[in-house]
């Protein structure tokens, strides 16, 4: 057990930390080495012989990584003793071929994306099923009104499956973002020092395309260092599907307090001092999560700010920066699917909050049909007037028929009323989740 894990600090996973650790990289960097010696294999370099001398040194480092760390301590990076480790009693045919013409950032930069790729994968997966959750919801509660608000003030009503919905089409197009941006980032260079390696002279790219596509990355000849744009472009996109995330857990923290009590945590946190109070901890968790990432995305952006060809202070805040943005975004994903699973929708309080505001929260929809028929000027009196009146919303047709026709007066009035205002929010939901629906599809 490390940090104060009562405290769930560092913020992490099981899953991410199966993935941002030793083990895992140090395979996946003898997994750059292997497909580097088997592309050199098939493009005729060395003999077929060398698959089996190969493996056999890989289970012999992975039985005994011993050395490579201690290694480590002293040449500062993982690299160099590993191939020594791989080369020791090596055949004169593996010296010739691996790790020829490579470079240390070529084989880290590679296990890092093998292993970017792994937590992109299991991001994604986890916050699908946050959206599928959300989604559920909405569908739900597509009738279930409650006030909008604009600025903390009450304001015309909505629904709470709109307001689920927006928050679904926000996390979809996010999840769609990461999608794009990591395809870009999946690449691998292969190039050695300054880029411009050739151990395998005009074949050399042949080679470097034929490691790549058995890495599942991709390799491009014009490119011969590793895209840090394409890299902290894509971990801002992560950092994006955070923010989003926590926006949502703002509002449904306010709408979980004394004030509001439109939603509870059914397994919220409770108080030592005070046994009846319900605090939203899974929201406050999601939240205090996202702001986490502002500072790990100001890490990133010192990333970008090589020097010449490379430069290790950048490279290393990259390291840092990538590992701490997977561990905090996949922890906060997780706190909010058990949110979206748990979350309880207090109907009857969303109706009288409602209520309490009479027609105040329909004065926009009021003003814009009064404008329709008698324009602004002399509709804004109108519509002061019935709320200085306290008109309520039985009596105002009666009401309206001081201003303008009877006729007027009922489709104003309609206008107003929740059932319109119900299928007009269906209608705005509806055409989210086809929206949804059609980029899944796609």
């Amino acid at each position: 057990m490390t940090g104060l894990s009562l405290l769930n600090i560092p913020p992490t996973s099981a899953a991410m930390d199966s993935i941002w650790c030793d083990e895992t990289f140090l395979n996946a960097s003898l997994e750059i080495e292997r497909s580097w010696v088997m592309a050199a294999i098939a493009e005729g370099f060395a003999p077929d012989s060398l698959e089996a001398e190969l493996d056999a040194a890989i289970e012999r480092v992975k039985a005994n990584p011993a050395p490579i760390f201690a290694g480590t301590l002293s040449a500062g990076r993982p690299v160099a003793p590993l191939v020594d480790e791989l080369l020791e009693n090596a055949s004169q045919e593996l010296q010739q071929v691996l790790h020829l013409g490579l470079t240390t950032q070529d084989i880290i930069d590679g296990a890092l994306t093998l292993l970017r790729g792994h937590a992109i994968r299991v991001i994604l997966a986890d916050a699908e099923k946050c959206r599928a959750n959300l989604q559920d919801l909405a569908a739900r509660h597509s009738t279930t009104v409650m006030l909008g608000r604009t600025n903390l003030q009450a304001a015309s009503p909505i629904t709470f499956g709109l307001f689920v919905a927006e928050g679904c089409g926000e996390l979809q197009r996010n999840c769609d973002r990461i999608r794009q941006r990591h395809t870009a980032a999946q690449t691998v260079t292969l190039s050695g020092a300054v880029g411009l390696s050739a151990p395998f002279a005009e074949k050399s790219d042949a080679v470097r395309h034929r490691a790549a596509a058995d890495l599942g990355l991709s390799y491009d000849p014009k490119m011969r260092s590793a895209p840090r744009d394409h890299i902290i472009d894509l971990l801002f996109a992560v950092g994006l599907l955070a923010k989003g995330l926590g926006r949502m857990a703002r509002s449904i923290s306010h709408l979980q307090s004394d004030a509001t009590g439109e939603l509870a945590e059914a397994r919220s946190g409770g108080s030592s001092a005070m046994p009846h109070k319900q605090n939203p901890r899974l929201a406050e968790r999601i939240i205090m999560l996202s702001g986490q990432v502002d500072g790990i995305l100001l890490n990133l952006m010192s990333a970008t700010q090589t020097l010449h060809q490379r430069s290790g202070d950048s490279w290393m805040a990259e390291w840092v920066g990538m590992a701490a943005m997977f561990q905090c975004v996949h922890a906060q994903i997780l706190s909010f699917l058990t949110l979206t699973e748990t979350l309880v929708v207090e109907q009857q309080r969303m109706r009288d909050n409602l209520n309490h505001h009479g027609l105040a929260v329909l004065s926009d929809r009021l003003f814009t049909a009064l404008s329709a028929a008698v324009g602004r000027h002399q509709a804004k009196p109108i519509v002061k007037a019935a709320l200085a009146e306290r008109i309520s919303i039985d009596r105002l047709i009666a009401f309206l028929e001081h201003h303008v026709s009877p006729q007027q007066a009922r489709t104003i009035a309609a206008a107003c009323s929740l059932e319109a205002i119900i299928e007009s929010a269906q209608n705005q939901q509806a055409c989210m989740i086809e929206d949804l629906e059609a980029a899944a599809l796609g």
